[in-house]
């Protein structure tokens, strides 16, 4: 153990058996709280092994040898095969798919039943196992009940264990009906779908090394608030679904939930402006946004990203070049510990699971305004991203290219 993850523990440990006491004590009983569990988010993002009897409170209980404790085990592509990967971008294709996610779709409307089954469809059409979490979500104020679904595709529902990549597809609720929503969150749906078209002969047709381990896509309905964020106003789909997969035991002869073969939740959001980056919190799981950063930085030195004035304009200019160079897509500058942004991570990540919280921080210009549309998406830094996230996606599945 590291001096660092030794700290860690000791403080994990500190706040977990202090608890009562502090509990007692009114004025500190929210401030502590928060402490401890801040400090059980930060040990399961950090991967530290943690004994089977802490128990953060009123968090969820931490088991050792849960799936995802261990620290990843990431396979390494050669430069043929992410040169293989690199070229499966198709422009034209991956901007049809955002136009048929990008129209008004708020929870309940006629929009986002269509953009539902075109979620469906594609999956389905990739060989995916898809099922659909339908229920009903009270509302806020004189609002009625709305029916929401969310979509969930896995690739072998077999396999006990996921890694599972999730988005919302629903739009910001606004009474005029024409809120588009396209980097909020039409690109990463767009995204999703796409890699799961381009990795399917790898994934898909050939079999990965890992034959226990398998790629699962979850799109969340209801992401958004209908009157004002708050607890109850907002995450419909997810505080819906984090429930039902803690109780489904589908593997009955092994004793585990849905929720337990997650290795790592891998949510996307705000994504497509030219602007996007990645910061990560202090409860997002640290190597893996480590090794996205590595992967970038990789693929930079190639020059197989961030080559978009190459490729649009001819005499480059040799300073505006570089600006685009050292642009950093996944930024590894420590965030303070407590800074968070609350997102369809949260209700799973309360239950145990590990998650990285992929959001572009600071948030984009155009964000829930009217001008989210697809006019706006920078294609080639979403093209990018695009690239950096099939190598990820192949070295944690074990891919064979």
């Amino acid at each position: 153990m590291t001096l660092t993850n030794m700290w860690f523990s000791l403080r994990l440990v500190f706040f977990v058996l202090e608890w009562p006491a502090l509990a007692k004590s009114s004025k500190h009983n929210s401030f502590k709280a928060d402490d401890a569990m801040q400090m059980y988010y930060m040990a399961l993002a950090m991967d530290l092994d943690m004994p089977s009897t802490v128990k953060p409170l009123p968090g969820p209980e931490v088991q050792a040898d849960a799936p995802g404790r261990s620290l990843p085990n990431f396979t390494t592509l050669t430069s043929p095969q992410r040169k293989t990967l690199n070229d499966l971008s198709d422009r034209n294709r991956f901007m049809d798919t955002v136009k048929a996610i990008a129209i008004p779709r708020a929870s309940g409307t006629p929009g986002n039943l269509k953009v539902q089954q075109h979620i469906v469809r594609s999956m389905e059409n990739l060989c995916y196992d898809v099922e659909l979490d339908t229920f009903e979500a009270d509302l806020p104020g004189n609002l009625t009940s709305q029916q929401m679904t969310n979509i969930i595709a896995t690739l072998n529902p077999d396999a006990p264990r996921r890694l599972v990549l999730a988005c919302h597809f629903d739009s910001k609720y606004d009474k005029k009906g024409a809120f588009v929503g396209a980097i909020d969150s039409a690109v990463p749906c767009a995204m999703m779908i796409d890699l799961a078209h381009t990795l399917n002969p790898y994934i898909n047709c050939t079999p990965v090394r890992n034959k226990n381990l398998t790629l699962q896509m979850i799109f969340f309905d209801g992401e958004e608030a209908f009157v004002k964020w708050s607890a109850n106003d907002s995450l419909y789909g997810s505080r819906n679904l984090a429930v039902k997969m803690d109780t489904q035991m589908k593997d009955l002869n092994r004793n585990v939930t849905e929720l337990d073969k997650i290795d790592v939740m891998v949510l996307l959001d705000l994504i497509g402006s030219k602007e996007t980056q990645f910061r990560r919190f202090y409860y997002s799981a640290k190597y893996h946004f480590e090794h996205l950063a590595n992967i970038e930085k990789e693929l930079t030195v190639s020059n197989d990203i961030k080559e978009w004035d190459n490729q649009t304009k001819a005499g480059v200019d040799m300073e505006e070049k570089e600006v685009i160079k050292e642009k950093v897509y996944f930024d590894t500058t420590p965030l303070p510990a407590g800074l968070w942004i609350d997102d369809d991570y949260r209700p799973f990540m309360e239950k145990g699971v590990k998650v990285l919280h992929l959001i572009s921080y600071p948030f984009p210009a155009v964000w829930h305004k009217q001008s989210d549309t697809v006019a706006n998406i920078h294609y080639d830094t979403v093209d990018d991203l695009n690239k950096i996230f099939r190598i990820y996606v192949c070295e944690y599945l074990g891919c064979q290219i």
